[in-house]
């Protein structure tokens, strides 16, 4: 069995309470449904061999969670595909507000548990960190529904005084694991009733809970916004070979471009008309091009059997100016 080991919570920041001053020895697999920028499940799985999964909505946030974790989902976690019982350890903050659902406004603590329990193998563990005041009695049934050797701590200091957080740890339950019982409900749910008495954080034995030893393999892991950026990585790092195509165009931008055939001066007048030849021209004698398509109407006039027609003529014109040392020049 790998260990879950105590570290220090003194003057530690923020993020390293809601760390739990724990360290995963040899953890395999651990994801966080909403794990911002990424530093929490980061600084959790850190001095360990654990691939750390997360998935964010907000686009800044998950562009830095990218320098921090091995993966990240992009978009919504509930429209994401997760795979149930695929993980070693869900670290679970989830926000700490109310969201619309099919059947109405749902608290999101609530909605995180619900989905994100699944995740995790048999005798995995959860970390569950929220308010104590919204422990509801339907959130300690399933905690006690789905987990074994569940225990409590409070978080100490500044940031329990400004958020009130608690945290929950527990083994995910087999099948062979009996139900919930009402009474271990009713005990848990009347634990957070006084919240001071609850033991703090700092008193979380080492090695408390250990992680399966089993490797979870790869799991199914993808959000519901396409990880362009992810693919590009990894092509990067296991195929040479592709990546000599699929990346090569970079390289291309910075060489001369010539056209395989001369250019037919109807071809010459659409680059200059788009803007793909203005610009800064260095040569023996430098010069700045600036192309221009003027409409021109003329009207001409025919004499038939029946009469005299007349109609009106557009036609396109393409006007070069040149900003030349001696003055602007003009093609037409």
């Amino acid at each position: 069995m790998r260990g879950v080991q105590k570290r220090t919570c003194a003057g530690a920041s923020l993020w390293d309470r809601n760390v739990l001053s724990l360290c995963c020895i040899n953890l395999d697999t651990a994801t966080d449904p909403c794990c911002g920028c990424g530093k929490a499940l980061a600084q959790f799985a850190e001095g360990t061999q654990a691939i750390t999964y997360g998935v964010e909505v907000d686009e800044a946030r998950r562009e830095e969670a990218l320098s921090r974790l091995d993966k990240v989902a992009f978009g919504s976690y509930f429209r994401s595909d997760i795979g149930s019982r695929s993980f070693h350890c869900v670290f679970l903050n989830p926000p700490y507000l109310s969201m619309a659902s099919n059947t109405g406004n749902i608290r999101a603590e609530k909605a995180f548990l619900s989905s994100a329990r699944f995740h995790l193998v048999s005798n995995g563990v959860l970390i569950y960190i929220i308010p104590f005041y919204r422990a509801t009695y339907a959130i300690c049934h399933m905690l006690c529904e789905d987990f074994r050797d569940l225990t409590v701590f409070r978080f100490i200091g500044k940031e329990y005084e400004r958020f009130r957080q608690v945290v929950f740890l527990g083994y995910r339950k087999s099948a062979e694991d009996p139900a919930a019982d009402p009474q271990e409900v009713q005990t848990l749910y009347e634990s957070l009733l006084e919240p001071e008495k609850l033991p703090d954080i700092t008193e979380l034995p080492a090695g408390r809970y250990q992680i399966p030893d089993k490797s979870c393999g790869e799991p199914v892991f993808q959000g519901e916004i396409f990880n362009i950026r992810e693919l590009e990585e990894q092509l990067r790092r296991d195929s040479p070979e592709i990546r000599k195509f699929l990346f090569a165009g970079s390289n291309l931008e910075l060489g001369a471009k010539r056209p395989l055939l001369p250019l037919k001066i109807s071809q010459i007048g659409l680059l200059g008309g788009s803007g793909m030849m203005n610009g800064f021209v260095d040569s023996k004698f430098p010069h700045v091009v600036k192309g221009k398509i003027i409409k021109q109407k003329k009207t001409e006039i025919q004499t038939e059997q029946t009469g005299i027609s007349v109609r009106e003529v557009t036609s396109n014109r393409m006007v070069i100016h040149i900003l030349t040392n001696d003055g602007i020049k003009r093609l037409v």
